[in-house]
């Protein structure tokens, strides 16, 4: 197995931070912000949740309707990568039903 092999792809990781910052604004990205910039102007921090989220939800990279699931649900506090991991799991649970 290499590395990436169950990794999300950086896209869909992008359209989950994206989803939560416009349903939550800026209380779920400063969970992850340094204050640190990149050269490209991204957030260390942020840059770094990103790559962690995407290794640690590898799992569901055979499951898109899972993940769209859960951010169609979203609960009223921004989630941690475990509490969204949780999510993840619980709906993928309730599709094999």
């Amino acid at each position: 197995m290499t590395e990436h092999q169950n990794r999300l792809p950086d896209a869909w990781v992008q359209r989950i931070f994206a989803t939560m910052q416009g349903h939550y604004g800026t209380r779920f990205l400063n969970m992850w912000r340094t204050g640190q910039t990149l050269p490209d102007g991204n957030d260390a921090g942020v840059v770094n949740a990103m790559n962690h989220w995407a290794e640690k939800l590898g799992w569901y990279v055979n499951s898109p309707e899972t993940i769209k699931s859960v951010l169609e649900h979203l609960p009223i506090e921004p989630p941690s990568l475990p509490q969204f991991a949780e999510m993840l799991r619980h709906r993928s649970e309730e599709h094999t039903s």
